[in-house]
């Protein structure tokens, strides 16, 4: 069983890297990950380049493995008991004070430029639980320094792997993971361009900005306290963290993956 969400999300963008128009074309849940429509890939171009941690305290304190760190991004091996496990709590478990925190930023870094064909994502936990969720904004650069670039300008912002509603009227509350073990196990979602050229040209470096995703009762939760910021589920932030098993980047000209039809779906 799985539930899909196949669907279009527009975000105007400018930067030093040339954007298109970045859509989100995929969102999905799997009770397994092998359920996923799309399974992580260990040939992709980012496969084997290590992530650069940019933000202090990255990783959960069980997480002490380096395979599990940053290596567990692009190795292509999927999901495993601590696999990407990012860190919670940045600002005390269960209080207001984690509204907007990043769990962690990662940055990669090309020898060349590169034109970006599509971007997917997949988190997941064998807990069944809020962990499985995953929200991410994505920022990418042409400076030939990429180290040290400036990715204040997103390519695409709020990439979630289900709806994310509408400001002030939730979304992110109507759905979870409850009761844990609940029925999902992984979730993916997939960037790509809606005109059917390149997602960006002449990109160096690419940062992705995670956060967290949940609380203990496994419900999904966005990075504002109710009523604050850009608010989608009237509720505190969340403060548990997903464990990110796979980033995959594909250089190229043309989106590898289509939208389809939604199927199969229920909020609850």
């Amino acid at each position: 069983m799985k539930a899909k969400f196949f669907c279009i999300l527009c975000l105007m963008s400018l930067s030093l890297a040339s954007y298109s128009a970045p859509r989100i074309v995929v969102q999905e849940l799997g009770t397994t990950t092998e359920a996923l429509t799309i399974q992580h890939s260990d040939s992709d171009d980012l496969n084997g380049i290590l992530a650069v941690m940019v933000s202090p305290t990255p990783w959960h304190p069980v997480n002490t493995n380096p395979a599990d760190q940053e290596a567990a991004f692009t190795d292509g091996q999927g999901l495993g008991g601590l696999t990407g496990l990012l860190n919670d709590c940045l600002r005390g478990c269960g209080t207001s004070a984690n509204q907007n925190v990043p769990a962690a930023v990662a940055e990669w870094y090309f020898s060349e430029p590169h034109n970006i064909a599509e971007l997917r994502v997949f988190t997941g936990n064998y807990g069944h639980d809020g962990r499985i969720f995953h929200h991410y904004d994505v920022a990418m650069t042409t400076d030939p320094f990429p180290e040290g670039a400036s990715y204040d300008v997103p390519l695409i912002e709020e990439v979630t792997p289900v709806p994310s509603g509408i400001p002030g009227v939730g979304g992110f509350g109507l759905v979870g993971n409850p009761n844990s073990p609940g029925t999902y196990e992984a979730s993916l979602s997939v960037v790509n361009d809606d005109a059917g050229g390149p997602l960006a040209e002449g990109v160096t470096g690419m940062r992705i900005t995670f956060y967290q995703v949940s609380n203990t009762a496994g419900a999904f939760r966005d990075d504002w306290n109710a009523g604050e910021g850009d608010d989608r589920d009237g509720q505190d932030a969340g403060f548990e963290s997903p464990l990110v098993y796979e980033v995959d980047l594909f250089f190229g000209n043309a989106p590898i993956t289509n939208p389809t039809g939604v199927t199969d779906w229920s909020l609850y």
